[in-house]
């Protein structure tokens, strides 16, 4: 992924496009191109992918407010639960502040649909 540049607020900040589901963050005028990237496009299947398993899964264990979805790039989206701040995944330990809420992954899916990917 590409690094923030130093000057760059965390978060992105004004003229910066930032996607959480890549990790990177680019100039504000780089953002349609990168959703047409195959590789952004990829991940968005997976995440997809992985909203579908989950809504099968919700009569087991519905998701809850807070629930959240890390999409580090070494392992596939992971559900994480609303009391933990970074990712279950052993060697991870991504922030819930990079990671999706089920809005923006449900939002980035539908994009991803629309754009065609």
């Amino acid at each position: 992924p590409a690094a923030v540049p130093a000057a760059v607020p965390a978060g992105g900040g004004t003229g910066y496009y930032e996607c959480k589901l890549c990790s990177c963050t680019l100039a504000s005028s780089a953002g349609a191109l990168h959703e047409k990237g195959a590789r952004h496009r990829e991940r968005v299947q997976r995440l997809a992918a992985f909203l579908r398993e989950r809504s099968a899964a919700d009569a087991e264990r519905p998701l809850k407010p807070g629930d959240w979805i890390c999409t580090a790039a070494s392992h596939a989206p992971q559900l994480v639960y609303a009391n933990r701040d970074s990712c279950c995944r052993a060697g991870c330990g991504r922030a819930r502040a990079q990671g999706l809420s089920q809005s923006e992954a449900a939002t980035m899916v539908a994009r991803g649909r629309e754009g065609g990917a």
